[in-house]
Protein backbone atom coordinates (compact mmCIF):
# COMPACT_ATOMS: atom_id res chain seq x y z
CA UNK A 1 0.00 0.00 0.00
CA UNK A 2 2.82 2.34 1.20
CA UNK A 3 6.20 2.67 -0.49
CA UNK A 4 8.85 3.65 1.98
CA UNK A 5 10.88 5.66 -0.95
CA UNK A 6 7.77 7.68 -1.25
CA UNK A 7 7.43 8.44 2.24
CA UNK A 8 11.21 9.44 2.73
CA UNK A 9 10.49 12.38 0.37
CA UNK A 10 7.54 13.52 2.28
CA UNK A 11 4.86 12.22 -0.34
CA UNK A 12 1.83 10.74 0.72
CA UNK A 13 -0.93 8.93 -1.32
CA UNK A 14 -4.40 8.04 0.18
CA UNK A 15 -7.56 7.39 -1.40
CA UNK A 16 -6.33 8.36 -4.91
CA UNK A 17 -5.20 11.93 -3.78
CA UNK A 18 -1.39 12.28 -3.13
CA UNK A 19 0.13 15.50 -1.45
CA UNK A 20 4.09 15.98 -1.25
CA UNK A 21 4.94 18.02 2.27
CA UNK A 22 8.02 20.00 1.38
CA UNK A 23 8.94 20.71 5.37
CA UNK A 24 6.78 19.40 8.16
CA UNK A 25 3.52 17.47 7.76
CA UNK A 26 0.29 19.29 7.81
CA UNK A 27 -1.90 17.16 10.04
CA UNK A 28 -5.13 18.76 8.79
CA UNK A 29 -5.74 19.57 5.30
CA UNK A 30 -8.88 20.99 4.16
CA UNK A 31 -8.19 20.46 0.26
CA UNK A 32 -8.85 16.83 1.10
CA UNK A 33 -11.11 14.52 2.91
CA UNK A 34 -11.61 14.02 6.50
CA UNK A 35 -10.68 10.28 5.78
CA UNK A 36 -7.59 11.20 4.12
CA UNK A 37 -6.44 13.29 7.26
CA UNK A 38 -7.61 10.35 9.61
CA UNK A 39 -4.89 7.86 7.10
CA UNK A 40 -2.19 10.55 7.65
CA UNK A 41 -2.64 9.97 11.50
CA UNK A 42 -3.04 6.39 11.51
CA UNK A 43 0.73 6.17 10.52
CA UNK A 44 0.40 2.95 9.03
CA UNK A 45 3.22 3.92 6.48
CA UNK A 46 5.91 3.12 9.55
CA UNK A 47 5.92 -0.52 8.33
CA UNK A 48 6.70 0.64 4.66
CA UNK A 49 9.90 2.85 6.45
CA UNK A 50 10.63 0.05 9.05
CA UNK A 51 11.33 -1.69 5.80
CA UNK A 52 14.05 0.62 4.55
CA UNK A 53 15.49 -0.37 8.26
CA UNK A 54 16.97 -3.62 8.09
CA UNK A 55 18.23 -3.36 11.60
CA UNK A 56 20.50 -6.30 12.10
CA UNK A 57 18.66 -7.55 15.14
CA UNK A 58 14.70 -6.70 14.11
CA UNK A 59 12.72 -9.94 14.52
CA UNK A 60 9.20 -8.62 13.11
CA UNK A 61 7.55 -9.60 15.55
CA UNK A 62 5.85 -8.83 18.89
CA UNK A 63 7.99 -9.38 22.15
CA UNK A 64 8.27 -8.85 25.96
CA UNK A 65 9.55 -5.42 25.68
CA UNK A 66 7.38 -3.10 28.08
CA UNK A 67 7.69 0.42 29.04
CA UNK A 68 7.06 3.53 31.30
CA UNK A 69 7.06 6.89 30.57
CA UNK A 70 9.43 7.56 33.74
CA UNK A 71 12.12 5.23 32.64
CA UNK A 72 12.45 6.49 29.20
CA UNK A 73 11.77 3.32 27.00
CA UNK A 74 14.44 0.83 26.68
CA UNK A 75 17.78 -0.20 27.85
CA UNK A 76 18.38 -1.37 24.37
CA UNK A 77 21.86 0.65 23.41
CA UNK A 78 20.94 2.76 20.19
CA UNK A 79 23.29 1.43 17.33
CA UNK A 80 25.00 4.42 15.51
CA UNK A 81 23.29 6.14 12.82
CA UNK A 82 27.05 6.88 11.46
CA UNK A 83 27.72 3.08 11.21
CA UNK A 84 24.20 2.72 9.00
CA UNK A 85 23.44 3.07 5.05
CA UNK A 86 22.41 6.14 3.97
CA UNK A 87 18.91 4.98 3.17
CA UNK A 88 19.34 3.30 6.96
CA UNK A 89 19.88 6.61 8.37
CA UNK A 90 17.13 8.61 6.74
CA UNK A 91 14.66 6.15 7.30
CA UNK A 92 15.75 6.89 11.42
CA UNK A 93 15.44 10.19 11.26
CA UNK A 94 12.19 9.98 9.22
CA UNK A 95 10.40 7.84 11.63
CA UNK A 96 11.41 9.96 14.47
CA UNK A 97 10.80 13.38 13.05
CA UNK A 98 7.36 11.92 11.81
CA UNK A 99 6.54 11.42 15.25
CA UNK A 100 8.23 14.45 16.97
CA UNK A 101 6.25 16.45 14.26
CA UNK A 102 2.81 14.90 15.52
CA UNK A 103 3.55 15.48 19.08
CA UNK A 104 4.32 19.10 18.48
CA UNK A 105 1.50 19.92 16.30
CA UNK A 106 -0.93 17.88 18.25
CA UNK A 107 -2.10 19.16 21.15
CA UNK A 108 -4.46 17.16 23.36
CA UNK A 109 -7.69 17.55 21.84
CA UNK A 110 -6.68 18.59 18.51
CA UNK A 111 -8.64 17.00 15.91
CA UNK A 112 -8.76 14.69 14.11
CA UNK A 113 -5.44 13.36 16.00
CA UNK A 114 -7.23 13.41 19.05
CA UNK A 115 -10.39 11.34 17.71
CA UNK A 116 -10.98 8.26 18.94
CA UNK A 117 -10.43 6.21 16.11
CA UNK A 118 -6.95 7.22 14.72
CA UNK A 119 -6.09 7.09 18.45
CA UNK A 120 -6.50 3.56 18.26
CA UNK A 121 -5.07 2.77 15.32
CA UNK A 122 -1.84 5.00 15.59
CA UNK A 123 -1.21 3.52 19.04
CA UNK A 124 -1.29 0.22 18.07
CA UNK A 125 1.33 1.21 15.12
CA UNK A 126 3.52 2.92 17.23
CA UNK A 127 3.30 0.03 20.36
CA UNK A 128 4.35 -2.60 17.39
CA UNK A 129 7.02 -0.45 16.02
CA UNK A 130 8.64 0.44 19.52
CA UNK A 131 8.44 -3.03 20.42
CA UNK A 132 10.36 -4.09 17.45
CA UNK A 133 12.80 -1.12 17.55
CA UNK A 134 12.79 -0.43 21.39
CA UNK A 135 15.49 2.02 20.36
CA UNK A 136 12.81 4.99 19.15
CA UNK A 137 10.89 4.36 22.71
CA UNK A 138 12.15 7.30 24.01
CA UNK A 139 10.66 9.32 27.05
CA UNK A 140 8.91 12.32 24.81
CA UNK A 141 7.18 9.79 22.82
CA UNK A 142 6.17 6.93 25.71
CA UNK A 143 4.58 10.17 27.53
CA UNK A 144 2.95 10.76 24.15
CA UNK A 145 1.61 7.54 23.89
CA UNK A 146 0.45 7.26 27.28
CA UNK A 147 -1.28 10.60 26.89
CA UNK A 148 -3.18 9.25 24.44
CA UNK A 149 -4.03 6.15 26.12
CA UNK A 150 -5.35 7.92 28.82
CA UNK A 151 -7.53 10.37 26.51
CA UNK A 152 -8.49 6.84 24.69
CA UNK A 153 -9.80 5.47 27.85
CA UNK A 154 -12.27 8.61 28.69
CA UNK A 155 -13.49 9.10 25.33
CA UNK A 156 -14.59 5.07 23.88
CA UNK A 157 -16.66 5.40 20.54
CA UNK A 158 -20.28 3.84 22.74
CA UNK A 159 -22.20 5.88 20.75
CA UNK A 160 -21.25 4.35 17.41
CA UNK A 161 -20.20 0.87 18.74
CA UNK A 162 -19.34 -1.82 16.18
CA UNK A 163 -15.97 -1.52 14.51
CA UNK A 164 -14.98 1.67 16.02
CA UNK A 165 -15.33 0.04 19.61
CA UNK A 166 -13.52 -2.91 18.81
CA UNK A 167 -10.84 -1.11 17.68
CA UNK A 168 -10.83 0.87 21.37
CA UNK A 169 -10.57 -2.50 22.73
CA UNK A 170 -7.67 -3.35 20.84
CA UNK A 171 -5.60 -0.39 21.51
CA UNK A 172 -6.56 -0.46 25.16
CA UNK A 173 -4.90 -4.01 25.32
CA UNK A 174 -1.96 -3.25 23.19
CA UNK A 175 -1.63 -0.21 25.69
CA UNK A 176 -2.30 -2.87 28.60
CA UNK A 177 -0.03 -4.60 27.50
CA UNK A 178 3.29 -2.35 26.62
CA UNK A 179 3.27 -0.21 29.58
CA UNK A 180 3.66 -1.08 33.27
CA UNK A 181 1.35 -0.09 36.02
CA UNK A 182 -2.12 0.57 37.31
CA UNK A 183 -3.17 2.34 34.63
CA UNK A 184 -1.60 -0.26 32.31
CA UNK A 185 -3.36 -2.97 34.14
CA UNK A 186 -6.52 -1.23 33.86
CA UNK A 187 -6.21 -0.37 30.28
CA UNK A 188 -5.40 -4.25 29.75
CA UNK A 189 -8.40 -5.38 31.66
CA UNK A 190 -10.78 -3.44 29.88
CA UNK A 191 -9.46 -3.78 26.45
CA UNK A 192 -9.81 -7.66 27.25
CA UNK A 193 -13.52 -7.35 28.55
CA UNK A 194 -14.25 -5.16 26.03
CA UNK A 195 -13.23 -7.28 22.84
CA UNK A 196 -14.31 -10.38 24.48
CA UNK A 197 -18.13 -8.54 24.39
CA UNK A 198 -17.93 -7.07 20.84
CA UNK A 199 -16.01 -9.95 19.52
CA UNK A 200 -19.71 -12.01 20.85
CA UNK A 201 -21.25 -9.43 19.75
CA UNK A 202 -20.21 -8.18 16.58
CA UNK A 203 -19.53 -11.63 14.87
CA UNK A 204 -21.93 -13.60 13.03
CA UNK A 205 -22.52 -17.57 13.35
CA UNK A 206 -20.22 -18.68 10.46
CA UNK A 207 -17.59 -15.77 11.28
CA UNK A 208 -18.26 -12.87 9.21
CA UNK A 209 -18.59 -9.58 10.75
CA UNK A 210 -21.75 -8.08 11.51
CA UNK A 211 -21.55 -4.94 9.86
CA UNK A 212 -21.59 -7.31 6.26
CA UNK A 213 -18.70 -5.18 4.61
CA UNK A 214 -16.28 -7.68 3.54
CA UNK A 215 -13.43 -5.02 3.71
CA UNK A 216 -13.93 -4.04 7.46
CA UNK A 217 -14.23 -8.05 7.55
CA UNK A 218 -10.54 -8.57 6.56
CA UNK A 219 -9.31 -5.01 8.25
CA UNK A 220 -10.25 -6.39 11.63
CA UNK A 221 -9.34 -10.18 10.76
CA UNK A 222 -5.93 -8.76 10.71
CA UNK A 223 -6.02 -6.45 13.99
CA UNK A 224 -7.30 -9.68 15.38
CA UNK A 225 -4.65 -11.54 14.48
CA UNK A 226 -2.19 -9.32 15.53
CA UNK A 227 -3.83 -9.05 18.97
CA UNK A 228 -3.48 -12.77 18.82
CA UNK A 229 0.30 -13.11 18.54
CA UNK A 230 0.85 -9.97 21.20
CA UNK A 231 -1.32 -12.34 24.06
CA UNK A 232 0.50 -14.72 23.29
CA UNK A 233 3.93 -13.52 23.34
CA UNK A 234 3.26 -11.69 26.50
CA UNK A 235 2.48 -14.99 28.69
CA UNK A 236 -1.32 -14.61 28.18
CA UNK A 237 -3.65 -16.95 27.42
CA UNK A 238 -5.95 -16.46 23.66
CA UNK A 239 -7.69 -19.68 23.72
CA UNK A 240 -11.09 -17.64 23.62
CA UNK A 241 -9.90 -15.59 20.41
CA UNK A 242 -8.43 -18.73 18.49
CA UNK A 243 -11.41 -20.16 18.18
CA UNK A 244 -12.95 -17.05 16.88
CA UNK A 245 -10.13 -16.71 14.63
CA UNK A 246 -10.99 -19.94 12.67
CA UNK A 247 -14.31 -19.33 11.82
CA UNK A 248 -13.22 -15.75 10.66
CA UNK A 249 -10.59 -16.98 8.72
CA UNK A 250 -13.00 -19.47 7.16
CA UNK A 251 -15.58 -16.99 6.10
CA UNK A 252 -13.03 -15.04 4.65
CA UNK A 253 -11.52 -18.29 2.61
CA UNK A 254 -15.47 -18.98 1.87
CA UNK A 255 -16.27 -15.33 0.66
CA UNK A 256 -13.24 -15.00 -1.40
CA UNK A 257 -13.39 -14.31 -5.49
CA UNK A 258 -11.82 -16.59 -8.07
CA UNK A 259 -9.54 -13.12 -8.85
CA UNK A 260 -8.58 -13.12 -5.29
CA UNK A 261 -10.47 -9.97 -3.91
CA UNK A 262 -13.66 -9.87 -2.28
CA UNK A 263 -16.95 -9.28 -3.56
CA UNK A 264 -17.65 -4.95 -2.68
CA UNK A 265 -20.62 -5.17 -0.99
CA UNK A 266 -21.48 -2.88 1.25
CA UNK A 267 -18.87 0.10 2.04
CA UNK A 268 -16.09 -1.89 0.19
CA UNK A 269 -12.93 -1.32 -1.96
CA UNK A 270 -10.02 -2.80 -2.97
CA UNK A 271 -6.34 -1.74 -1.50
CA UNK A 272 -7.71 -0.60 1.81
CA UNK A 273 -7.42 -3.65 3.66
CA UNK A 274 -5.06 -6.97 2.60
CA UNK A 275 -6.50 -9.25 0.08
CA UNK A 276 -8.18 -12.55 1.18
CA UNK A 277 -4.93 -14.56 0.41
CA UNK A 278 -2.48 -12.37 2.18
CA UNK A 279 -4.61 -12.06 4.86
CA UNK A 280 -5.05 -16.26 5.18
CA UNK A 281 -1.69 -16.85 4.33
CA UNK A 282 -0.99 -14.56 7.57
CA UNK A 283 -3.15 -16.60 9.97
CA UNK A 284 -1.31 -19.79 8.74
CA UNK A 285 1.91 -18.16 9.83
CA UNK A 286 0.39 -16.64 13.31
CA UNK A 287 -2.29 -19.05 14.66
CA UNK A 288 -1.33 -22.07 12.16
CA UNK A 289 -4.18 -21.70 10.75
CA UNK A 290 -5.02 -24.59 7.85
CA UNK A 291 -6.95 -24.04 5.02
CA UNK A 292 -10.08 -25.93 3.77
CA UNK A 293 -8.96 -28.84 1.55
CA UNK A 294 -12.29 -28.48 -0.95
CA UNK A 295 -14.81 -25.51 -0.51
CA UNK A 296 -19.05 -26.49 -1.28
CA UNK A 297 -20.24 -25.47 -3.99
CA UNK A 298 -22.93 -23.45 -2.36
CA UNK A 299 -21.85 -21.58 0.39
CA UNK A 300 -23.58 -19.65 3.12
CA UNK A 301 -21.04 -17.01 4.23
CA UNK A 302 -23.67 -15.42 7.03
CA UNK A 303 -26.51 -14.83 4.13
CA UNK A 304 -23.93 -13.91 1.68
CA UNK A 305 -24.15 -16.66 -0.44
CA UNK A 306 -21.58 -18.04 -2.76
CA UNK A 307 -22.76 -20.41 -5.76
CA UNK A 308 -19.37 -21.37 -7.17
CA UNK A 309 -20.41 -22.83 -10.77
CA UNK A 310 -17.60 -23.72 -12.45
CA UNK A 311 -16.88 -21.08 -15.29
CA UNK A 312 -19.32 -18.74 -12.95
CA UNK A 313 -18.89 -17.41 -9.47
CA UNK A 314 -21.49 -15.93 -8.25
CA UNK A 315 -21.27 -14.41 -4.88
CA UNK A 316 -24.95 -12.72 -4.03
CA UNK A 317 -26.33 -10.43 -0.66
CA UNK A 318 -29.05 -12.07 0.98
CA UNK A 319 -28.46 -10.51 4.05
CA UNK A 320 -30.06 -7.66 6.37
CA UNK A 321 -28.14 -4.06 5.60
CA UNK A 322 -26.13 -4.17 9.54
CA UNK A 323 -26.64 -3.57 12.74
CA UNK A 324 -29.94 -2.19 13.84
CA UNK A 325 -28.23 0.85 16.08
CA UNK A 326 -25.28 1.08 13.22
CA UNK A 327 -25.86 0.64 10.01
CA UNK A 328 -23.63 3.56 8.82
CA UNK A 329 -21.58 1.42 6.08
CA UNK A 330 -24.79 -0.30 4.94
CA UNK A 331 -26.38 0.79 0.56
CA UNK A 332 -29.55 -0.05 0.07
CA UNK A 333 -28.76 -3.35 -2.57
CA UNK A 334 -31.02 -5.96 -1.28
CA UNK A 335 -30.63 -8.83 -3.82
CA UNK A 336 -27.30 -7.35 -5.23
CA UNK A 337 -24.84 -9.85 -6.69
CA UNK A 338 -21.10 -10.30 -8.52
CA UNK A 339 -20.82 -12.84 -11.25
CA UNK A 340 -17.25 -14.01 -12.33
CA UNK A 341 -16.96 -15.52 -15.44
CA UNK A 342 -13.61 -17.26 -15.91
CA UNK A 343 -11.88 -15.29 -13.28
CA UNK A 344 -12.83 -12.22 -14.56
CA UNK A 345 -15.48 -9.98 -12.68
CA UNK A 346 -18.55 -9.72 -15.26
CA UNK A 347 -21.28 -7.69 -13.19
CA UNK A 348 -19.45 -5.58 -10.58
CA UNK A 349 -21.14 -4.15 -7.64
CA UNK A 350 -20.99 -0.45 -7.62
CA UNK A 351 -18.00 -0.14 -4.80
CA UNK A 352 -17.40 2.82 -2.36
CA UNK A 353 -15.78 6.20 -3.45
CA UNK A 354 -16.19 8.18 -0.85
CA UNK A 355 -17.25 8.58 2.73
CA UNK A 356 -18.05 12.38 2.33
CA UNK A 357 -21.40 12.96 2.26
CA UNK A 358 -22.70 14.38 -0.74
CA UNK A 359 -24.49 13.45 -4.00
CA UNK A 360 -21.64 10.51 -4.92
CA UNK A 361 -22.17 9.33 -1.88
CA UNK A 362 -25.94 9.16 -1.85
CA UNK A 363 -25.52 7.66 -5.59
CA UNK A 364 -22.82 4.80 -4.62
CA UNK A 365 -24.92 3.75 -1.97
CA UNK A 366 -28.47 3.87 -3.84
CA UNK A 367 -30.45 1.03 -5.10
CA UNK A 368 -30.25 2.12 -8.52
CA UNK A 369 -26.41 1.73 -8.35
CA UNK A 370 -26.21 -2.19 -7.51
CA UNK A 371 -27.51 -4.85 -9.40
CA UNK A 372 -30.87 -4.94 -8.24
CA UNK A 373 -34.48 -3.87 -8.86
CA UNK A 374 -35.75 -0.28 -8.26
CA UNK A 375 -39.70 -0.42 -7.99
CA UNK A 376 -41.77 2.74 -8.61
CA UNK A 377 -38.51 4.49 -8.31
CA UNK A 378 -38.07 4.00 -4.63
CA UNK A 379 -35.16 3.02 -2.48
CA UNK A 380 -35.23 -0.27 -0.87
CA UNK A 381 -33.94 1.23 2.34
CA UNK A 382 -33.40 5.17 2.58
CA UNK A 383 -30.16 5.92 2.88
CA UNK A 384 -28.77 9.37 4.16
CA UNK A 385 -26.37 11.76 5.03
CA UNK A 386 -22.50 10.10 5.21
CA UNK A 387 -23.41 6.78 7.26
CA UNK A 388 -27.75 6.94 7.88
CA UNK A 389 -30.07 5.05 7.11
CA UNK A 390 -33.86 5.71 8.35
CA UNK A 391 -36.75 3.22 6.85
CA UNK A 392 -35.05 -0.23 5.95
CA UNK A 393 -36.13 -3.21 4.09
CA UNK A 394 -34.38 -6.67 5.56
CA UNK A 395 -35.18 -9.64 3.74
CA UNK A 396 -37.98 -11.97 5.16
CA UNK A 397 -36.63 -14.43 3.34
CA UNK A 398 -32.69 -15.65 2.00
CA UNK A 399 -31.66 -19.08 1.12
CA UNK A 400 -29.52 -21.21 -1.43
CA UNK A 401 -28.81 -24.87 -2.03
CA UNK A 402 -28.71 -27.28 -5.15
CA UNK A 403 -31.25 -28.62 -6.41
CA UNK A 404 -31.61 -30.70 -9.89
CA UNK A 405 -28.15 -29.96 -10.43
CA UNK A 406 -28.66 -26.39 -10.31
CA UNK A 407 -27.25 -23.90 -7.68
CA UNK A 408 -30.10 -21.32 -6.55
CA UNK A 409 -30.47 -18.58 -4.90
CA UNK A 410 -33.80 -17.09 -3.75
CA UNK A 411 -34.86 -14.01 -2.38
CA UNK A 412 -37.91 -11.41 -0.68
CA UNK A 413 -38.57 -8.52 1.21
CA UNK A 414 -41.26 -6.44 1.87
CA UNK A 415 -40.35 -2.43 0.94
CA UNK A 416 -40.51 -0.46 4.05
CA UNK A 417 -39.94 2.70 2.45
CA UNK A 418 -43.68 3.27 1.63
CA UNK A 419 -45.49 0.39 3.25
CA UNK A 420 -48.60 1.20 1.88
CA UNK A 421 -48.09 0.34 -1.66
CA UNK A 422 -47.45 -3.12 -0.21
CA UNK A 423 -44.72 -3.98 -2.69
CA UNK A 424 -43.24 -7.27 -2.41
CA UNK A 425 -39.66 -8.02 -4.75
CA UNK A 426 -38.65 -11.84 -4.92
CA UNK A 427 -35.36 -12.86 -7.02
CA UNK A 428 -34.09 -16.21 -8.13
CA UNK A 429 -30.86 -16.60 -9.16
CA UNK A 430 -30.49 -19.87 -10.63
CA UNK A 431 -26.65 -21.38 -11.76
CA UNK A 432 -26.28 -24.00 -14.23
CA UNK A 433 -22.42 -24.95 -13.90
CA UNK A 434 -20.05 -23.72 -16.57
CA UNK A 435 -22.95 -23.21 -18.97
CA UNK A 436 -25.50 -20.57 -17.83
CA UNK A 437 -26.36 -17.77 -14.86
CA UNK A 438 -30.28 -16.66 -14.91
CA UNK A 439 -31.71 -13.98 -12.41
CA UNK A 440 -35.61 -14.01 -12.46
CA UNK A 441 -37.37 -10.94 -10.45
CA UNK A 442 -40.81 -10.87 -9.58
CA UNK A 443 -42.48 -7.53 -8.32
CA UNK A 444 -45.75 -7.52 -6.46
CA UNK A 445 -47.75 -4.42 -5.44
CA UNK A 446 -50.59 -2.12 -5.14
CA UNK A 447 -51.52 -0.48 -8.56
CA UNK A 448 -49.06 1.04 -10.98
CA UNK A 449 -45.71 -1.15 -10.93
CA UNK A 450 -42.54 0.11 -12.53
CA UNK A 451 -39.44 -2.09 -12.05
CA UNK A 452 -36.26 -0.64 -12.94
CA UNK A 453 -33.74 -3.87 -12.99
CA UNK A 454 -29.71 -2.61 -13.22
CA UNK A 455 -26.66 -4.67 -14.48
CA UNK A 456 -23.34 -3.51 -13.95
CA UNK A 457 -20.53 -5.43 -16.30
CA UNK A 458 -17.16 -5.28 -14.77
CA UNK A 459 -13.96 -3.43 -16.13
CA UNK A 460 -13.12 -4.88 -19.39
CA UNK A 461 -16.12 -5.88 -20.63
CA UNK A 462 -17.90 -4.42 -23.53
CA UNK A 463 -21.39 -5.22 -24.89
CA UNK A 464 -23.12 -5.46 -28.50
CA UNK A 465 -26.30 -6.45 -29.80
CA UNK A 466 -27.27 -8.95 -32.34
CA UNK A 467 -30.65 -9.52 -33.33
CA UNK A 468 -32.22 -11.21 -30.40
CA UNK A 469 -29.49 -11.44 -28.02
CA UNK A 470 -26.23 -9.38 -26.86
CA UNK A 471 -22.76 -10.27 -26.58
CA UNK A 472 -20.43 -9.19 -23.99
CA UNK A 473 -16.97 -9.77 -24.55
CA UNK A 474 -13.97 -9.09 -22.60
CA UNK A 475 -10.52 -7.73 -23.53
CA UNK A 476 -9.06 -10.89 -23.04
CA UNK A 477 -11.20 -12.76 -25.03
CA UNK A 478 -13.84 -14.22 -22.69
CA UNK A 479 -16.74 -14.22 -24.75
CA UNK A 480 -20.60 -14.69 -23.46
CA UNK A 481 -23.64 -14.38 -24.31
CA UNK A 482 -27.06 -11.95 -22.79
CA UNK A 483 -30.35 -12.18 -23.14
CA UNK A 484 -33.51 -10.97 -21.74
CA UNK A 485 -36.87 -12.28 -20.92
CA UNK A 486 -40.31 -10.18 -19.94
CA UNK A 487 -38.59 -6.85 -20.62
CA UNK A 488 -40.73 -3.65 -22.18
CA UNK A 489 -37.26 -1.82 -22.52
CA UNK A 490 -33.94 -2.61 -23.16
CA UNK A 491 -31.18 0.63 -22.78
CA UNK A 492 -27.73 0.45 -23.09
CA UNK A 493 -26.16 3.06 -20.94
CA UNK A 494 -22.78 4.00 -18.67
CA UNK A 495 -23.05 3.49 -15.38
CA UNK A 496 -20.20 4.43 -12.30
CA UNK A 497 -18.07 2.01 -10.34
CA UNK A 498 -15.43 2.29 -8.37
CA UNK A 499 -13.27 -0.27 -7.39
CA UNK A 500 -11.23 1.65 -4.62
CA UNK A 501 -11.74 4.89 -2.97
CA UNK A 502 -11.50 7.67 -4.88
CA UNK A 503 -11.24 6.18 -8.39
CA UNK A 504 -14.44 5.89 -10.50
CA UNK A 505 -14.36 4.18 -13.70
CA UNK A 506 -17.26 3.87 -16.49
CA UNK A 507 -18.14 1.13 -17.17
CA UNK A 508 -21.32 -0.44 -19.83
CA UNK A 509 -24.78 -0.64 -17.75
CA UNK A 510 -27.97 -2.59 -19.04
CA UNK A 511 -31.13 -1.17 -17.86
CA UNK A 512 -34.57 -3.34 -18.46
CA UNK A 513 -37.60 -2.06 -17.53
CA UNK A 514 -41.28 -3.15 -17.41
CA UNK A 515 -44.68 -1.60 -16.18
CA UNK A 516 -47.69 -3.41 -15.47
CA UNK A 517 -50.85 -3.20 -12.57
CA UNK A 518 -49.97 -5.10 -9.19
CA UNK A 519 -47.18 -7.04 -10.31
CA UNK A 520 -44.16 -7.38 -13.09
CA UNK A 521 -42.20 -10.51 -13.49
CA UNK A 522 -38.94 -10.25 -15.97
CA UNK A 523 -35.16 -11.84 -15.84
CA UNK A 524 -31.64 -12.02 -17.62
CA UNK A 525 -29.73 -15.24 -18.92
CA UNK A 526 -25.69 -14.68 -19.03
CA UNK A 527 -24.90 -18.61 -21.06
CA UNK A 528 -21.46 -19.78 -22.97
CA UNK A 529 -24.24 -20.35 -26.18
CA UNK A 530 -26.81 -18.81 -27.62
CA UNK A 531 -30.34 -19.80 -27.35
CA UNK A 532 -32.43 -19.13 -30.29
CA UNK A 533 -34.74 -16.70 -31.12
CA UNK A 534 -36.50 -14.14 -28.73
CA UNK A 535 -35.10 -16.17 -25.19
CA UNK A 536 -38.58 -18.28 -24.39
CA UNK A 537 -37.89 -18.91 -20.94
CA UNK A 538 -40.93 -19.81 -18.49
CA UNK A 539 -40.25 -19.97 -14.56
CA UNK A 540 -43.54 -21.27 -12.76
CA UNK A 541 -44.43 -21.06 -8.64
CA UNK A 542 -45.72 -24.21 -7.29
CA UNK A 543 -46.23 -24.64 -3.60
CA UNK A 544 -43.26 -27.16 -3.71
CA UNK A 545 -40.94 -24.78 -5.78
CA UNK A 546 -40.45 -23.63 -9.63
CA UNK A 547 -40.43 -25.09 -12.80
CA UNK A 548 -37.74 -23.83 -14.96
CA UNK A 549 -38.05 -23.87 -18.97
CA UNK A 550 -35.64 -22.73 -21.25
CA UNK A 551 -35.19 -24.40 -25.05
CA UNK A 552 -33.87 -28.05 -24.71
CA UNK A 553 -34.32 -27.72 -20.91
CA UNK A 554 -36.59 -28.34 -18.19
CA UNK A 555 -36.04 -28.65 -14.59
CA UNK A 556 -37.66 -28.15 -11.22
CA UNK A 557 -36.38 -26.11 -8.18
CA UNK A 558 -37.35 -27.70 -4.45
CA UNK A 559 -37.52 -25.32 -2.08
CA UNK A 560 -36.87 -28.15 0.73
CA UNK A 561 -33.62 -28.15 -1.45
CA UNK A 562 -32.72 -24.25 -0.25
CA UNK A 563 -31.62 -23.69 3.21
CA UNK A 564 -30.86 -20.20 5.06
Amino acid sequence: MFRGEEVLEGRFRFLHCEKTFEGPCRWKNPEFSYLWDFNLHYFEYLSALEELLRVPDHTGGLSNFRATPETGGTKTEKPQVSSLKPQVSKARRRIQDLMDQWIAANPCPAQPGWHPYPISLRAINWIKFFVAHPEFAERPRLESLYAQMLFLEGNLEGHLQANHLLENGRALLFGGLFFEGRDAERWLAKGLSLLKREIQEQYLPNGGHFERSPMYHCILLEGLLDTCVYLESSGRGSEWLQSALEKMCAWTEAIRCPDGTFPLFNDAALGISADPDEVIGNAERMIAYRRRKAAESVRNCDAFYVLDAGAFFCAVDGAPIGPSYNPGHAHSDNFTYELFFRGKRLVADAGTFSYDPGPSRQLFRSTRAHNTVLVNDLEQSEVWGGFRVARRSNPHLSRAGESGGLLVFQGAYRNQAAPALGIVHERLLVACPDRWVLVWDTVEGRGDILAENNIYLGPGWSLSETGGYWQVRHADNANLFFQVAGADHVERATGEHAPEFGKSVPVPRIILRRRGKGGVEMGYLFSVEVFPGPLDLRVSRTAEGVELCLPGFERRIRFEDLHA
